[in-house]
């Protein structure tokens, strides 16, 4: 579950970062130095919360992973399981 989980939060934050380079409004236009300066500040913010965002992700799927009970008999991966299938 980690190498999707990860992989997924690269993902959007690629298309963020596609979604904040294609933003184009008239009125903004007309200042090129604003609208670079608006696009450097929202690329900032998107690297300064990948980081994170990436530690969340790892945090929780440890969390979840050390609530697994693997000794419970109904679970699929216990070896009592496996002998008592057959």
């Amino acid at each position: 579950m980690l190498e999707p989980s990860l992989e997924c939060a690269h993902k959007v934050y690629k298309e963020l970062r596609d979604i904040v380079s294609r933003i184009d409004l008239n009125d903004i236009n007309r200042f090129q130095r604003l609208k670079y300066k608006i696009s450097d500040v929202m690329e900032q913010v998107l690297d300064k919360c990948l980081n994170p965002t990436t530690d969340m992700i790892i945090q929780l799927i440890e969390i979840e992973n050390s609530h697994i009970n693997t000794n419970h008999p109904d679970f699929v991966g216990s070896a009592d399981t496996l002998l008592n299938m057959f």
